[in-house]
This record gives structure tokens, C-alpha cells and sequence, in this order.
């Protein structure tokens, strides 16, 4: 898993002490689609896209103007709760939207155990708040126009950790707070044959586990702190020939009182990546063929740089 690239409009979210994502953090609700790159991508998205990349992408604005906005309330079993409403609206050049969700669970469930009695599973409580919020400004020259876009997303929640049936925990608990900050300005530049996209963001993770069940009572506290940047500029030379490339910094930062000092990573990198097709005509029984190469160049504060080609 933390070889796996996850990106919510481009932004990451790998944490940057397990390098892994918790899916449970993002809503479904405001999703429009995912799109998956299978294989390794790391020339083009740096060392932990070996897996691949998963590119989360949220839910835009409708194209009419006006204010707009929903609210919905559900009950499930195992005393679940959930409280949803968003709010958008648009005008000619900008536009926006808000929503929050609230889960409560209590979530104890019965199973059958080895034994065949009937047992009840406990601690498997869940209490949340999600909001997201997004806010566009369109500027320029319609012909040239430029898009100035930023998002806001904080998460929060405490739940019980239940452990497995074979070896359960009665009270260990677990507490997530994930806060997210996303600036994007693109747009058109030179000649419409030049697209950029400028990108900063910081993402900020807190979490605690408490456990005093075990030989070894345990109480963890974790902060992770990520900031960077990100500049990539796409070419179309030809018809048949894109370049794209560009340049990124990101710091990662790890604050536990589990470790003697605070340990932190900066990244700096570049890279290229050339898209053509040929174009064989009708006089073969191959029409086409596609090649894309690309290469990366990473520099590390705490370990070696790195070059990674791709074909």
C-alpha cells in the first residue's frame, strides 16, 4: 500500500510516516470519478507511484448559476447515524461549495464463535465530522482564461479498535484528525498551444492510539506535517507530439514523543515526459503506435538522489 500514489484532485495523501493512505477519511459523497494508472509510474510521480496511482477527483460545480444546495438524513443498523448537507453556488466567473457529514455508529455486532455460541463483538464504535470546501475564480481573457481554485478539508475521529476475534480489545482506542489545504492556478499560457499548472498545498495528520490491555500498556501520539509545491507546463509541439515537464519541492515532517528528535525530509524534483504518435496510414494493417518516455530526477535531504527513466 505505500507504494501506491493516492491523489484527491492532484494533491497527495500518503502519510509521510507509513507512506499508506486511510480510505475511511474520504468521503464518497462528494467523488465525480477515480481514475487508476496501473504499473509503475514513478518517472513521472516520484518513488512511491511504484504500484501505481490513484487519482481521486471530487465533484465540480453545475454550470448554472445560482444557489443550490441538499440535506439528507439515514439510519442503519447497528445504531448508525449520518447527517449530510451540502451548499453550492455559481456565478459567471466564480463559484463554490461547502458540505459536511456526520457518521455516529455504535457498530457491536453478534457472531458465531468456534465454540458455536453466540457472541457479541464490542468496541467497534465510530463518531466523525468531514467538511469540504471548494471555491473557484475564473480570470483573464475568455480566450486565455485562467483558473485560480482552492480547497479546504478537515477531518476528525475517534473510534474504538477493536482488535480481531481471536484476540479483541474491550477498550483500545484510536483518534484521526486529517486537515488539507489545496491551492491550484492553471490556465492557458503563450499561445493555445501551452497549458500550465501551478500547484501548492499542505496536509497536516494527527493521530493517537491508546491500549491498556496488552503486557505493555500503550499510548501513541503521532504528527505528520507535509507543505510543498508543484510547477508542470504541457507543450503540444505537433498533432502528434506532447511534451510535458516541470519542476516540485515537498517537506515532510514527523513530531511523536516515541522518537528522541523530530525527523523531516525534503524533496526537490524534475521531470519530462514525451507523448507521440505515428500515424501509419490506412496502407497497413497497424495504424497507429504510441510511444510515451519520460525521466525523473529526485534529490533527498536524508538519502540518496535518484534518477528514474521510464519507456
Amino acid at each position: 500500500a505505500e507504494q501506491v500514489l493516492v491523489l484527491l484532485d492532484g494533491q497527495r495523501l500518503n502519510d509521510a510516516q507509513s507512506g499508506q493512505v486511510d480510505f475511511s477519511t474520504i468521503s464518497i459523497e462528494g467523488i465525480e470519478r477515480i481514475e487508476v494508472v496501473r504499473g509503475g509510474s514513478s518517472a513521472l510521480y516520484g518513488a512511491d507511484a511504484v504500484g501505481g496511482v490513484i487519482n481521486i477527483i471530487t465533484r465540480k460545480n453545475s454550470e448554472k448559476n445560482g444557489l443550490s444546495g441538499s440535506a439528507s438524513y439515514l439510519l442503519g443498523s447497528w445504531d448508525s447515524r449520518s447527517l449530510e448537507a451540502s451548499l453550492n453556488f455559481q456565478e459567471e466567473k466564480m463559484g463554490g461549495a461547502v458540505s459536511y457529514k456526520k457518521l455516529t455508529s455504535q457498530g457491536d455486532f453478534s457472531y458465531t464463535a468456534i465454540d458455536g455460541t453466540e457472541k457479541q463483538k464490542v468496541n467497534n464504535d465510530i463518531d466523525s465530522d468531514d467538511f469540504f470546501s471548494r471555491f473557484y475564480l475564473s480570470l483573464g481573457d475568455p480566450h486565455y482564461q485562467k483558473r485560480l481554485e482552492l480547497s479546504y478539508k478537515y477531518y476528525e475521529a475517534e473510534r474504538g479498535s477493536s482488535g480481531t476475534i481471536e484476540l479483541p480489545y474491550n477498550t483500545a482506542r484510536l483518534w484521526n484528525q486529517n486537515e488539507e489545504l489545496n491551492g491550484i492556478f492553471s490556465g492557458k499560457v503563450f499561445n493555445f498551444r501551452h497549458d500550465f499548472r501551478l500547484q501548492a498545498y499542505t496536509h497536516r495528520v494527527k493521530s493517537r492510539y491508546t491500549n491498556d490491555e496488552g503486557v505493555v500498556p500503550i499510548d501513541s501520539h503521532y504528527k505528520n506535517g507535509t507543505y510543498g509545491g508543484e510547477g508542470q507546463l504541457q507543450s503540444i509541439m505537433t498533432s502528434a507530439f506532447v511534451l510535458t515537464y516541470g519542476l516540485g519541492y515537498r517537506h515532510d515532517a514527523l513530531d511523536s514523543p516515541e522518537f528522541p528528535e523530530n525527523h523531516f525530509r525534503n524533496a526537490f524534483n524534475l521531470f519530462l515526459q514525451d507523448e507521440s504518435v505515428f500515424d501509419l496510414g490506412n496502407s497497413s494493417w497497424l495504424k497507429s503506435i504510441s510511444v510515451t518516455a519520460a525521466i525523473r530526477f529526485d534529490s533527498f535531504s536524508d538519502f540518496n538522489n535518484h534518477l528514474s527513466p521510464k519507456f
